[in-house]
């Protein structure tokens, strides 16, 4: 299969079985040694044994050419001017071919660095916690959004979760040039209270962050099951409550709750009697306690730790009760978990 060779002068198809270096052609030296990937800039090359219609190609790691308009200066010397994002972000293999195919490589590099990217708006910076749906957000900025010849994104715009989220982070690749993107983060990443930030991220060699705070604020009493640490995991954990209530997290497997959703006697969730009774009564977590300072709940078992037997779809809906009088306080949707 050939390698395409992609120039502003000529394309050739240089067999990938071939013998790249030719007799009498080195390459002892070049510079600069570095660029910026929007930077036009002229390289010379330094060697012996040049030709006039020499070009100086530009060879990433997953193979091919690049190359540009080249001047010859007798035997030992060749100029080419790489143009701004000529070249993507990346390491390239410098080398000189000749027609009909000989590719004298200097075993060096050439770098070509990202660019450090820019923020300067995101819409919105309040986003409700335990939100059900994905958040989209409204970001403008410059980044080098692109992929490099190797198939790398060149940049990501990325939610980084505040401390104790369930989602360290989410990103989503920048595949096209633009200065205002649209981007969106799954519900997980939203699930508490807390300050989060989005941040473009342009990658290295060079690139560089640029962030915005968002805050996640409650509104109201915020009930999430999930398995963040793999299967056979568990996290459930209530949020945004009135500090120091008594909570009950009702837990069922009634198969009434996939039938009649949400229409079941303890808040929305089908359980009977006596199963409600016993998790009321345990005073342990996951089932009922009391929330923290913060207003919040939290239980987790780790991966592997859930026994078979608990395995399947389970429902929940939390009540939080007044401390002192239990008056009723909230009750959080009914949510419902396939446990793996």
């Amino acid at each position: 299969m050939p390698f395409a060779l992609r120039t502003s002068v000529l394309t050739l198809a240089l067999a990938s079985s071939g013998v790249w270096a030719q007799s009498g052609v080195t390459i002892s030296e070049f510079g600069p040694t570095s660029i910026r990937v929007n930077q036009p800039i002229s390289i010379l090359v330094t060697g012996s044994g040049f030709q006039s219609g020499d070009i100086v190609a530009f060879s990433p790691p997953c193979g091919g050419f690049y190359s540009f308009t080249t001047t010859s200066y007798g035997s030992t010397q060749l100029l080419t001017t790489v143009p701004a994002y000529g070249l993507a972000f990346g390491t390239y293999t410098i080398g000189v071919v000749r027609t009909p195919g000989s590719f004298a490589a200097t075993g060096g590099t050439l770098t070509v660095r990202n660019t450090v990217p820019i923020l300067l708006s995101v819409t919105p910076l309040t986003v409700l916690a335990g939100t059900p749906n994905p958040v989209s957000f409204t970001v403008s900025g410059f980044a080098f959004a692109g992929v490099n010849p190797c198939g790398l994104f060149a940049s990501n715009i990325r939610f980084v979760c505040p401390p104790g989220g369930i989602v360290s982070s989410a990103s989503v690749g920048l595949n096209g040039s633009g200065s205002v993107w649209t981007v969106q983060f799954p519900p997980e990443c939203f699930a508490f209270p807390g300050e989060g930030r989005i941040e473009i991220v342009n990658f290295p060699p060079g690139g560089g962050v640029a962030f915005a705070p968002i805050t996640i604020t409650c509104a109201s009493l915020s009930l999430y099951v999930g398995q963040p640490q793999g299967m056979r995991s568990l996290d459930i954990r209530n949020t945004c409550g009135t500090p120091g209530a008594f909570y009950v997290t009702a837990i069922s497997y009634a198969p009434e709750n996939l039938s009649a959703p949400s229409q079941g006697w303890w808040g929305g969730l089908h359980i009977d009697l006596l199963t409600l009774s016993e998790q009321i009564i345990s005073f342990l977590p996951p089932f009922s306690g009391w929330l923290d300072s913060s207003g919040s709940s939290h239980f987790a078992l780790p991966e592997g730790s859930l026994p078979p037997s608990y395995l399947g779809t389970i429902h929940l809906v939390t009540r939080t009760f007044g401390p002192g009088n239990f008056n009723l306080l909230a009750t959080t949707p009914v949510k419902s978990k396939t446990l793996l």
